[in-house]
């Protein structure tokens, strides 16, 4: 569970430091940036897709907020960003490589990694990961389009979907092994 929390610290730095000026913009992009090459040097060798979507995903921004600043772009930039991470979700589902199928590899024994019991709750796991995501860039996109909410509930509506997150990802994977075993005895 360190793992993948490890893996979303520059996303989790980037919404904490991110501002409403230009500068703060330009500050929380670079420490998530280099948070990212930091904190996931091995993890770009291992080709994690969080790794590689984090970097370059900061990289662009950091390369627009350079050479084409967008007010829209800095309006909407976590909608753009869950966005980002939704689209990651799903597109490692697609692929058949969901991302915490790589994560969950550092926490368990190579004996299990191909077995489908793995492969199936890893894959509920990113698409449940993939609807947080989608539903925090909901909320987002309301916020900044509709209903401009009261600062600190949108704090915790926005942020509430990393703490979902992180506790399914800690429950899900023994309730589902034991409901399978349990299954398989009837």
């Amino acid at each position: 569970m360190l793992n993948i929390l490890k893996g979303f610290l520059p996303w989790i730095l980037f919404s904490v430091l991110y501002g409403n000026t230009p500068g703060q913009f330009e500050i929380a992009l670079w420490i998530a940036l280099i948070s990212t090459v930091i904190l996931d040097r091995s993890s770009f060798k291992e080709g994690n897709i969080l790794s590689w979507v984090s970097l370059v995903y900061f990289l662009l921004l950091l390369v627009s907020c350079y050479y084409f600043p967008s007010p829209w772009l800095q309006a909407n930039m976590w909608v753009v960003s869950n966005g980002v991470l939704a689209s990651m979700a799903f597109g490692s589902c697609l692929a058949k490589q969901p991302f915490t199928y790589q994560y969950a590899k550092k926490q368990v024994p190579k004996a299990h990694w191909n077995s489908s019991l793995f492969i199936q709750i890893n894959t509920i796991l990113t698409y449940i990961w993939g609807v947080i995501f989608l539903l925090t860039a909901l909320i987002d996109w309301v916020h900044v389009h509709h209903a401009h909410m009261n600062t600190v509930l949108f704090l915790i509506l926005n942020n509430l979907g990393w703490f979902v997150g992180m506790a399914i990802s800690k429950k899900f994977p023994p309730y589902w092994k034991k409901r399978k075993q349990e299954g398989a005895s009837v």
